[in-house]
């Protein structure tokens, strides 16, 4: 990336509340609406989970930290982790991705990997990934 797109990327809000329509209050951020440092695996238990939304107003949360797709319900919050476009730790190659609207539908969209050349990505699957994402969970 270049240095503008990096410094664009740096202005960002970490988090961003959006209004979507069949949907209501969307809040989208990178990790938890709590910081960007808590880590939240399909395998974090609800009552964590329920913790860290106490107190979100709105009706949807949106992230990507772990890399993995993800898509429940904690009351009356609906919890979604839309995956990853270049560096996906699920169990098929691709770019995984959330389109919201009346409904939130995980999605995969295949792409040649061979045309990414020398760029090799980390790869784990969705259970490796989920091993060590929660390992390192509780540091």
């Amino acid at each position: 990336m270049s240095d503008d797109q990096v410094a664009f990327l740096h202005e960002l809000p970490e988090r961003q509340l959006l209004e979507v329509e069949g949907l209501g209050r969307i809040l989208f951020c990178h990790v938890t609406p709590r910081n960007d440092f808590e880590i939240v695996t399909p395998a974090t238990p609800e009552e964590q989970l329920r913790v860290i939304l106490a107190g979100v107003d709105a009706d949807d949360v949106v992230v990507g930290h772990a890399h993995m797709q993800d898509d429940r319900r904690v009351e009356s919050v609906r919890f979604v982790n839309a995956g990853s476009v270049g560096m996906p730790y699920e169990d098929e190659s691709g770019a995984y991705w959330a389109l919201p609207g009346p409904e939130v539908e995980l999605r995969r969209t295949a792409y040649d990997v061979a045309a990414l050349g020398d760029h090799e990505l980390p790869h784990a699957s969705r259970a490796e990934a989920t091993a060590y994402f929660e390992s390192i969970a509780g540091e």
